[in-house]
């Protein structure tokens, strides 16, 4: 096989690998603090060394794991003061991007916002009339979660700053996965899920709308801090691992 296909292959292992271990980290079977070896997460996933060497280094880069000892691999604990200095970079870099938003976005593009925020009324009236009558709504969450993506894509591309994205991904605490599913626990154990989001959100769109900068990252800071601190204020209940319900 040709050395560039073996790379590939031995990849997409590796991706999957990251992907079960990720996702372990997540449900809470695999704990904060607990210790790991190559070899065993090797022989729980059936897979050789090599694609579980790509995996680790994957989930240290994004901090799900971490090195106390040069031999010693654990799952990170974050603490309350870690969570909140990513909580203000975070709301820092977001509202930088929705400066920017304000800045350089075209008719076309706010246009484009707007649709996403209608389209997000309808599905909100949809999710109340639904939790009214009893009924569940974890897949309409679930449809708020891809809006969410949409939507924050279409406003960093107004930013026209990929340098600024890169490093926002750069600032989660968790997963992207890890975060929606986090989100959606936060809506679900509202008497109102989050549709202040949402409202928020079309502030923003609408202070990008007429060009005040100012506005859009004072809204999207203290949307940030707001939403965030929400979801983590739930760490015990989505990880299960006894960590600080603080930010």
């Amino acid at each position: 096989m040709p050395p560039a296909l073996e790379r590939l292959e031995t990849q997409s292992v590796a991706d999957r690998c990251y992907e079960a271990i990720s996702r372990a980290i997540t449900v809470g079977e695999l704990r904060a603090g607990e210790r790991l070896t190559e070899r065993g997460l090797a022989a729980s996933l059936n897979v050789s060394a090599t694609p579980i060497r790509e995996a680790i280094k994957r989930l240290e880069r994004e901090g799900l794991v971490e090195r106390p000892g040069p031999r010693t691999l654990v799952v990170t604990a974050m603490t309350p003061a870690t969570l909140s200095q990513i909580i203000e970079a975070r709301a820092a870099i977001r509202g930088v991007l929705a400066r920017l938003a304000a800045r350089h976005a075209t008719p076309e593009q706010v246009d484009e916002l707007m649709a996403v925020l209608d389209e997000s009324d309808d599905l909100w009236r949809l999710i109340a009339s639904r939790r009214a009558d009893g009924l569940p709504i974890d897949d309409h969450l679930r449809r708020v979660a891809d809006m969410t993506d949409r939507f924050n894509r279409l406003q960093y591309a107004c930013a026209g700053n990929p340098l600024l994205v890169r490093l926002l991904e750069q600032t989660e605490a968790f997963n992207h996965r890890e975060m929606r599913e986090r989100t959606q626990r936060a809506m679900l154990d509202q008497q109102v899920p989050g549709n202040y989001r949402w409202k928020d959100d079309r502030a923003v769109v609408e202070a990008i709308a007429r060009r005040d900068e100012a506005e859009a990252e004072r809204i999207t800071i203290q949307h940030v801090r707001k939403a965030m601190t929400e979801v983590l204020e739930i760490w015990p209940q989505t990880r299960g691992d006894g960590a600080p319900d603080e930010s």
